[in-house]
């Protein structure tokens, strides 16, 4: 994954309030899928028999254990609370739930030594340093981005990294 960090300008008293209401609504969506994730895990461990009768993937989709589970979960959220719903767009919705269920599937499923994550747990306000996203796709017609830079990439990074880089 890669992590692009922008230098963003927050001179203006309305944009920092603007950029701080989008980390706390991030933060909240985050913790409430992460609450959700969890007891659909739990639920899940403690569905042993029907595991066994029914199979892991059936159990998994009767309870939303899913990507596509958690993202309608948070499209849910997104649509039940005025909060949430003024400061974060769908896309940004849909990475946030993408980013929970990393999480929950290396908690489900064993990686190449057999070994599992701990079970997923909401995390704290000072664990959000990261908003998720995409950049548009230049190969996919119409896939979601996430945020929307002004100017080109290659723009912000000439003028940032001059102002970066030691002067010697």
């Amino acid at each position: 994954m890669a992590v692009i960090r922008l230098s963003l300008d927050l001179s203006d008293p309305h944009r920092r309030h603007r950029l701080e209401e989008l980390y706390e609504a991030v933060f909240s969506l985050r913790h409430t899928l992460q609450r959700q994730a969890g007891r659909r895990c739990r639920a899940y461990w403690a569905a042993s028999h029907e595991r066994e009768v029914k199979g892991g993937a059936q159990v998994r989709e009767r309870l939303g254990l899913s990507r596509a589970g958690l993202e309608q979960a948070a499209y849910s959220h997104m649509e039940r609370s005025r909060h949430l719903g003024h400061h974060l767009t769908k896309a940004l919705a849909m990475h946030t739930a993408d980013q929970v269920w990393q999480a929950a599937s290396r908690h489900l499923f064993p990686d190449a030594s057999g070994r599992r994550a701990g079970a997923v747990r909401p995390g704290s306000w000072w664990d959000v340093r990261t908003i998720p996203g995409r950049a548009r796709s230049h190969t996919t017609q119409h896939k979601w981005e996430t945020f929307r830079l002004v100017g080109t990439l290659q723009g912000h990074l000439d003028r940032y990294r001059a102002q970066s880089l030691p002067q010697g």
